[in-house]
């Protein structure tokens, strides 16, 4: 099986379930539950295993949504929307994002 290998601009990860939050819907097509996906920073690999995947505006993720955001200032949905304005400047509450869970295996 071939692993598909995902940027991470902070590849900050903790024990047990991890999301990520990745604009469209482009993830929620290369992924399914089970599937493995490689993170590669600083000379260190690590592989995830897809636990559930989401698809909502940003205006709908709520703090259940994101509570395990792999990146401590965006756990919140203030936070959250900070974070991705700093990646994609011309994003709206109305833009479509795809919530990754997963855990390092």
């Amino acid at each position: 099986m071939k692993k598909i290998r995902m940027p991470f601009s902070s590849p900050i990860f903790h024990k047990g379930l991890n999301c990520t939050v990745r604009l469209g819907e482009k993830w929620k097509s290369k992924l399914k539950v089970g599937d493995e996906f490689l993170v590669e920073s600083e000379g260190k690999t690590w592989t995830m295993e897809v636990k559930r995947l989401l698809v909502a505006r940003l205006k709908d993720l709520t703090d259940e949504d994101i509570k395990y955001e792999h990146e401590p200032s965006a756990r919140t949905p203030a936070g959250l929307k900070k974070e991705m304005k700093d990646i994609y400047p011309n994003i709206t509450d109305d833009s479509v994002f795809t919530v990754i869970y997963f855990v390092v295996k």
